[in-house]
């Protein structure tokens, strides 16, 4: 069996090879995980997930890739999907 991962089980989970191919992460977000948008401020990239929660926009979203965090946005947008 296969382990429960620490977070509890994903509300949404997008398998990206059952859509089309594009081209980056930018327009993975936009066009494939609901309630997500990419916002920028003060030249600085962020991920917002929109809610009914306020206390989900207090904090920034745990981004993790093969179970593995990762906390930097650049470098996160930057790999390919």
């Amino acid at each position: 069996a296969v382990p429960k991962p620490f977070f509890g089980t994903p509300e949404i989970s997008v398998k990206i090879e059952d859509y089309i191919n594009l081209p980056n992460m930018e327009e993975l977000i936009e066009n494939l995980i609901p309630k997500t948008f990419l916002k920028r401020s003060g030249g600085q990239i962020y991920i917002s997930i929109e809610n009914e929660n306020p206390m989900i926009s207090m904090f920034p979203p745990l981004i993790l890739i093969d179970d593995i965090p990762v906390y930097d946005m650049e470098v996160f947008l930057a790999i390919p999907p």
